[in-house]
């Protein structure tokens, strides 16, 4: 005959199993560098670069310092070099494939435990350049913007004011 404590112990590790999330079982998959490349383009590419690769922007908004191409802004914050990318449309995916219009699920299955989950955002950062992240937003049930670049240490992708 089993304890009362055996059983309790048994059922609970057995509801554990057979109920925990796909999150609470994602392991964490790292970025790396490849991850910092959208469309051919690195962070960190100078105007010209992006120019020989993607051609002349669709826009440009001096205001913001960024280029605007069909479903890709790039945004410079007032330097000579990407700072970071906004992917806005379902043209352009991240390296690992994400891309608007996706689950919220496919998140984590492609990226992992973010570092960071909150207010319809998921944070992750490159752990040997903690500069360097994705924000992820995904206020429902799909992912409506991904952001790739520079950012703070609270995962927020970095602005630069005039």
């Amino acid at each position: 005959m089993s304890s009362p404590a055996c059983t309790v112990w048994a059922l609970t590790a057995f509801c554990a199993l057979c109920f925990s999330t796909p999150a609470q079982a994602q392991k964490d998959l790292p970025l790396a560098d490849s991850d910092f490349v959208i469309a051919g383009i690195k962070v960190g590419a100078d105007s010209s670069e992006v120019s020989r690769v993607l051609g002349p922007p669709l826009s440009i908004d001096a205001h913001n310092d960024s280029w605007h191409y069909n479903g890709l802004d790039l945004y410079f914050a007032h330097s000579a070099n990407v700072q970071y990318f906004a992917i806005v449309g379902h043209r352009y995916k991240t390296h690992r494939g994400l891309g608007l219009g996706h689950p919220t699920g496919r998140i984590t299955e492609l990226y992992g435990r973010p570092f960071k989950h909150e207010f319809g955002f998921y944070r992750y950062r490159l752990v040997s350049d903690n500069s360097l992240g994705l924000a992820i937003a995904a206020p429902e049930v799909e992912i409506k913007v991904i952001y790739v670049g520079r950012v703070n240490s609270n995962g927020f992708i970095l602005t630069s004011p005039k």
